[in-house]
């Protein structure tokens, strides 16, 4: 399986072994650099700035339809100092998890998205909280999409605030816990 992923994003899987001393597993995804200005909201760059109390420990939904991509970011996040860390699988579960979380008083205030999922994909499950957001007169989460495999348009439409998706960031898979944590300024 993960050679086939390895394949889906044009990269390699290598392995080494030797007998009696065990197995070891490169995993080598291409990347491309995204420019800085393609990935921060300007107005709202970061969790950090945020003034208001409640985001000394914001109510966090992580999704991914990959249980590994689940688990490292929610230990990303965790050693960042966040608490209060909610996970879902698509973007039908997102969407059911938000509007249960906004009627039991808890909302959301930070949603990492994927894009790429079964069921409902990222950017439909946004669309739905930006309206649901935009019909209940709530403030907005702020969502980052964390993404591999897409190119710059599609990061541009995930950023545009004049079309109906409104994220806040994106930053691109491979993630590591120092670009997270440049990316929500808590270094």
């Amino acid at each position: 399986m993960t050679n086939e992923i390895c394949k889906k994003m044009k990269g390699q899987l290598k392995l080494f072994s030797k007998l009696g001393a065990g197995t070891v597993a490169i995993v080598c995804i291409p990347t491309e650099a995204v420019p800085i200005s393609a990935t921060i909201d300007p107005v709202e760059s970061s969790i950090d700035s945020k003034s208001s109390s409640s985001w000394s420990k914001p109510r966090i939904l992580i999704v991914d339809d990959q249980k590994f991509n689940l688990v490292v970011l929610k230990n990303h996040l965790a050693k960042l100092g966040f608490e209060n860390i909610d996970t879902a699988s698509n973007g039908k579960e997102t969407l059911e998890a938000y509007i249960q979380a906004y009627h039991s008083g808890r909302p959301y205030k930070f949603i990492t998205m994927d894009i790429e999922m079964p069921v409902m994909n990222g950017k439909d499950a946004v669309r739905k909280i930006r309206a649901f957001e935009e019909s209940t007169n709530i403030a907005r989460s702020y969502i980052l999409f964390i993404s591999g495999n897409v190119g710059e348009l599609e990061i541009r439409e995930c950023l545009d605030h004049q079309n109906d998706i409104k994220a806040n960031g994106f930053l691109k898979k491979p993630l590591t816990l120092e670009e997270l944590r440049q990316f929500i300024n808590l270094s």
